[in-house]
C-alpha cells in the first residue's frame, strides 16, 4: 500500500507534482485537509507564482496572529487561519496566465476583471465543507477591504472586518511588496515600515499598525524564511 503522502502529493497523471513546502506546516498550522488541498493543486496547476504567494501570506498571517492574541483571545484556531489564509487568492483561477503575469499597467477593463477574483474566491469556497467554509470565503473576500473605506469589493471600513482578516490582508500587502519580483527588487524593512506608517488610519486600523511596532524585525525574518521554503518548491 502507498504511503498516504505520497498517494496525495502528486495530481493524476500529466499534472505537475504539488511543491514540498505544501507539507511542511508552519508552527501553529496543521497538514491541508483534502479539500483545501485540492483547492491549493488547482491554483498550482493554473499560476504557480500565485500559490507561493499564498503560502507566504499564510504563513505570515498566523506568525503574526499569534502574536497580537494570546491563544485564549483568539477568536479562530491558527490551523483554520492558515488553511483560509493559503485560499485568498482562490479566485485567480478565473483569471488568464497573460493578465495575471501582465508586466504592464492595467487597463480600466482589465483592473475590473483582476479584482473579480476576491468576490469570485469567496464564492468558490463555499464548495468547502465545514466550520472552514465561512472563514476562507470571509477572508477570500476581504482580503483588498481597507480602513478608510476605499478598498473592494464591498467597501467596508473601519472596525467592519475582524482581526483575523484585517492581518491576512495586511499580510497580502506585505508578501507582495517585500517578495522580489522580474520587475522589481524585494522591500526593505525601513521601506515596509514606513509603507505601513504611512497607510496608517487609511488602508490600516491604526490601532493594529500601533501595536505591530515591536513585532516588524520578526516579521520580516519569518517573510524572509517563507520566501525561501516557496523557492526551494
Amino acid at each position: 500500500m502507498k504511503h498516504a503522502l505520497c498517494a496525495t502529493r502528486f495530481a493524476p497523471a500529466g499534472d505537475a507534482p504539488l511543491p514540498d513546502y505544501l507539507f511542511k506546516p508552519p508552527p501553529g498550522a496543521k497538514t491541508l485537509e483534502p479539500g483545501v488541498l485540492a483547492l491549493a493543486r488547482l491554483l498550482h496547476r493554473h499560476h504557480g507564482d500565485t500559490l507561493a504567494h499564498s503560502w507566504r501570506v499564510a504563513g505570515l498571517t498566523i506568525f503574526l496572529y499569534a502574536r497580537l492574541l494570546p491563544s485564549g483571545q483568539r477568536k479562530v484556531p491558527l490551523h483554520d487561519l492558515h488553511s483560509a489564509a493559503l485560499l485568498h487568492d482562490i479566485g485567480k483561477v478565473g483569471i488568464s496566465t497573460e493578465l495575471l503575469n501582465a508586466p504592464r499597467a492595467l487597463s480600466d477593463e482589465e483592473r475590473v476583471t483582476m479584482r473579480d477574483h476576491a468576490s469570485h474566491g469567496g464564492r468558490l469556497l463555499f464548495t468547502l465543507r465545514g466550520p472552514l467554509r465561512a472563514l476562507a470565503s470571509l477572508v477570500a473576500i476581504t482580503h483588498h477591504e481597507g480602513w478608510n473605506g476605499q478598498g473592494y469589493p464591498a467597501g467596508s471600513a473601519g472596525g467592519a472586518l475582524p482581526l483575523h482578516c484585517q492581518v491576512a490582508a495586511m499580510m497580502d500587502v506585505f508578501d507582495a511588496l517585500a517578495s522580489p519580483r522580474a520587475y522589481k527588487p524585494g522591500w526593505s524593512l525601513k521601506c515596509l515600515v514606513g509603507l505601513f506608517s504611512e497607510e496608517s488610519g487609511k488602508q490600516f486600523d491604526p490601532r493594529l499598525i500601533a501595536r505591530m511596532a515591536p513585532l516588524w524585525t520578526s516579521l520580516h525574518a519569518e517573510h524572509r524564511r517563507l520566501y525561501e521554503q516557496t523557492s526551494r518548491g
